[in-house]
C-alpha cells in the first residue's frame, strides 16, 4: 500500500451488539497502483444494514496501491469484533484499523 487515506464509516444506534465482515470487494490495480476496478465479491446484508458506508468506495478508489493485479479488500465493523479493511494479494497483507465518526442519530 502506497497511499491510503481515511474513510468515513459511521454507526447506526443500536448497533452495539453487531460484529463481522460487513463487505469483501475484489479490487483489480492498475501498473501506476491506482484502482481500476471495485467490485462486490459479498455483502452481509443485515451488519451493512448497521453502518454507514456512503462514499467509501469512492474513497477506496483515490488509494494507491504498491502491486498491480487483483488484491481482496474486506472490511470488519461492529463493537464484538475489532474494526479494520484487510487487504490481501497472495501473502502479502495490510490491516488498516478503523475508528468510527460519530454515531448517526
Amino acid at each position: 500500500m502506497i497511499q491510503a487515506e481515511a474513510c468515513p464509516i459511521s454507526l447506526w444506534p443500536g448497533s452495539a451488539d453487531v460484529g463481522g465482515r460487513i463487505i469483501v470487494y475484489r479490487v483489480t490495480v492498475r501498473q501506476d497502483g491506482s484502482v481500476s476496478t471495485l467490485d462486490i465479491v459479498e455483502r452481509d446484508r443485515f451488519l451493512a444494514g448497521f453502518f454507514v458506508l456512503d462514499g467509501l468506495e469512492e474513497c477506496i478508489r483515490r488509494w494507491r496501491f504498491g502491486n498491480s493485479g487483483v488484491h481482496t479488500l474486506a472490511v470488519d465493523g461492529g463493537f464484538k469484533v475489532v474494526p479494520a479493511i484487510h487487504v490481501i494479494q497472495g501473502r502479502q497483507a495490510f490491516r488498516l484499523r478503523l475508528h468510527y465518526s460519530q454515531t448517526r442519530r
